[in-house]
């Protein structure tokens, strides 16, 4: 009996030393591990573990994954493409990261329609290369200047003022700025076709540090051949749009407003025999007013500025404007052919009468 006893007593002892050394030998691989966790210190590896556990604990896709520098960090930003996949028709869209304390970071995100993708653009306006964000939202394609929405994200103490940062162009692709003049998107934005670091993400790790061997920097992107493709690009537009305005001043002797055909030449419009203005219109989109020299262009122009709109915009007219400045921004006096005649211009103030004395 307590042979047999003796042996239980035995038993339950082994039981209990095995049990302790399996919960050490588990507290130690946890602790491993976790130690493990906390020591990758490679950026790479960080932002590939990172992903990996993303994907595996949340209902998302991922697609591809970019790289870039920014001023708040002195480690690259990575940008993904994701999706849920616990949603219909969910979008995929841009999601930004950063390592701060060896933490990956969200940062934020911008939602679009479709077509959400990073560009390192030429901003032909500012005169600077940088990385955007474009995407179609609303129908209007947008770009967003990354490096400002970057900043803001992370609450970067040394914050730039960037002025513009969002650029929306209309059906036509045009742009305004906010100087208030209008340019083309291709015009505005010059793409120098630089290799960014962007690819498919991969849950094999060698293979996503391999992808990595080639990240630049902005300031590494932007050589000599990208320089020569940016200059290149402004001196055809320039060729082209002196060509077109050649074309245009050669083969057009009137000017359309609305449905009315004006000529190019001298108009003279008088109060009384003694009061007369005279606004001389030229083929290259200069005129004189009063022998003044102004610029003019055709354009829609709100009459009722300041008074509610109806549902028709019957406040709208197409209009000559004539400004101060060749883009139109300043000075403006602005002319409309007025009821079923083309002799009489309608202005903001004033209804005139002109006569077309000739070129």
């Amino acid at each position: 009996m307590k042979k047999k006893k003796l042996i239980i007593i035995t038993v339950v002892a082994l039981i209990i030393i095995l049990g302790i050394i399996g919960l050490g030998i588990s507290i130690t691989h946890r602790t491993h591990e976790e130690q493990n966790k906390l020591e990758i210190k490679d950026w790479k590896d960080r932002y590939f573990y990172y992903l990996k556990n993303l994907k595996e604990l949340n209902p998302i896709e991922i697609g591809n994954v970019g790289f870039l520098d920014s001023k708040i960090s002195d480690i690259p930003i990575m940008y993904v493409e994701q999706k849920r996949t616990d949603e219909e028709d969910s979008n995929s869209n841009l999601h930004y990261y950063y390592i701060k304390d060896n933490e990956v970071i969200f940062l934020g995100s911008l939602s679009y329609d479709e077509c959400p993708k990073v560009m390192f653009l030429y901003n032909n306006d500012k005169k600077e290369y940088a990385y955007y964000t474009v995407g179609i939202l609303d129908d209007e394609e947008q770009y967003a200047l990354l490096e400002s929405l970057l900043q803001s994200w992370a609450e970067y103490e040394n914050k730039d003022d960037f002025g513009q940062v969002f650029y929306k162009a209309n059906e036509n692709g045009v742009i305004k700025l906010d100087n208030a003049t209008e340019e083309n998107k291709d015009k505005l934005f010059i793409d120098p076709n630089v290799e960014e670091t962007f690819f498919k993400f991969t849950e094999d790790k060698n293979t996503f540090r391999k992808n990595l061997n080639d990240y630049k920097k902005q300031e590494e992107l932007i050589t000599d051949e990208v320089k020569k493709t940016v200059e290149d690009s402004i001196k055809n537009m320039e060729v082209n749009s002196a060509t077109n305005e050649e074309e245009n001043t050669t083969s057009t002797t009137s000017i359309k407003v609305g449905n009315y055909t004006l000529q190019y030449g001298k108009y003279e419009a008088c109060f009384n025999a003694s009061v007369c203005r005279e606004i001389i219109l030229n083929q290259d989109g200069t005129a004189t007013v009063d022998g003044v020299s102004k610029y003019f262009r055709v354009d829609n122009y709100n009459f009722g500025q300041g008074v509610a709109e109806t549902q028709s915009g019957q406040n709208v007219y197409p209009a000559i404007i004539l400004s101060d400045t060749k883009n139109g921004n300043t000075g403006i006096s602005v002319y409309t052919p007025y009821v079923s005649t083309p002799d009489c211009l309608m202005t903001d103030g004033e209804l005139e009468c002109v006569n077309y004395i000739g070129e």
